[in-house]
């Protein structure tokens, strides 16, 4: 199957964001040239809140950059193959994280599927995920841009975070298995930009990578 580039993404975003606003009752997200910014503005009490590409994909490459204020507290995330969950408010399937306040677990694989709710890489048992030590070339731009790049080919999810290897999972009898599959997700479904519950946060993504000399995002 031929892989679908993300480069196309803007425009949908661009027509989706006025009523994704609208289902979740917020004006947290924001869009802007080839930029998307995302600021609470101290706002913690809300329920979460996602900025979601209303087409269902299988296989897919994402880049994308990314700068947030680390002296916040919030996270986010990038939902892969997952379905949305209206009534409840909520995404299922798996999820790339972005978490400045731990910037280790950015690009690292979490799954937020019922019946799951545990990281996948690295694997663990529960939700927590305290440390982990990454190769010795790993960064991350505290001050400045991280570029982000997510590659979905049938079981196997890869993600680099500037430019190094954060994970290489494949998830065969997992993504694929009957819990996945009758929610929907896992091998195919929507991808979202995540606000994550009762979080503070200032976070800007390009879903290009020519234009982020040219943006301030404050």
């Amino acid at each position: 199957r031929d892989v679908e580039r993300s480069r196309g993404l803007g425009d949908v975003y661009k027509r989706q964001v006025e009523s994704i606003d609208n289902y979740t009752s917020n004006n947290f997200w924001k869009i802007k040239n080839q930029s998307i910014h995302c600021v609470t503005n101290g706002n913690r009490n809300h329920s979460g809140s996602w900025l979601v590409y209303n087409k269902e994909l299988e296989d897919f490459e994402l880049k994308l950059k990314f700068k947030s204020d680390h002296s916040l507290q919030g996270n986010s995330g990038v939902h892969l193959r997952s379905s949305l969950d209206l009534p409840n408010n909520k995404m299922q399937g798996p999820q790339i994280d972005i978490h400045p306040p731990k910037p280790f677990r950015t690009g690292l694989l979490y799954d937020e599927t019922d019946g799951v709710k545990h990281w996948l890489f690295p694997l663990t048992k529960g939700w927590r995920l305290e440390d982990y030590t990454h190769k010795k070339d790993w960064k991350y731009n505290r001050n400045g841009w991280n570029e982000l790049y997510i590659k979905c080919m049938g079981t196997k999810i890869i993600t680099e975070l500037n430019g190094i290897t954060i994970t290489n999972y494949n998830g065969k009898g997992i993504l694929n298995d009957t819990l996945h599959q009758k929610k929907g997700v896992g091998l195919k479904g929507l991808i979202a930009f995540q606000l994550h519950k009762k979080h503070d946060i200032d976070i800007c993504l390009l879903y290009t990578s020519d234009a982020a000399d040219d943006l301030l995002c404050v």
